[in-house]
């Protein structure tokens, strides 16, 4: 799967994103995209039309547009994933670094003596 997001609009930014299950067709919207950016005849602006896999169309002029971008979803998730292993293992680097250090060590806890509570009729023990 292969998405292109299109980031248009000049004073609150929009964000598009097409879907598309082929790389030759999210490259081939792409180029639309990268081919309307160019000069046009008489300086007017161009209107770029595309349609993904899923049933999106948009119509964007292209002197909007701020920039976009094209990613091979499986590859970015296994990115996503990969950035999540090493969050993990430098939490436990961390956890362990703690742990090492006498004046970071949690204490270790000792049994006390429970505390009373005032009940309606009373007072029980709470632990």
């Amino acid at each position: 799967m292969f998405s292109l997001t299109i980031v248009f609009g000049a004073s609150s930014p929009v964000l598009w994103t097409m879907l598309y299950q082929s790389e030759e067709r999210a490259k081939a919207a792409f180029d639309k995209v990268m081919s309307s950016k160019g000069p046009s005849a008489f300086g007017a602006n161009q209107l770029v039309t595309i349609e993904d896999d899923f049933s999106q169309s948009a119509c964007i002029e292209s002197s909007t547009i701020n920039g976009f971008m094209i990613e091979d979803m499986d590859k970015s998730q296994l990115g996503q994933v990969e950035k999540a292993l090493h969050e993990r293992r430098a939490q436990v680097k961390f956890e362990a670094l703690v742990n090492a250090d006498p004046g970071m060590r949690p204490q270790q806890r000792q049994p006390s003596m429970p505390i009373l509570q005032p009940m309606g009729n009373g007072f029980r023990p709470v632990s």
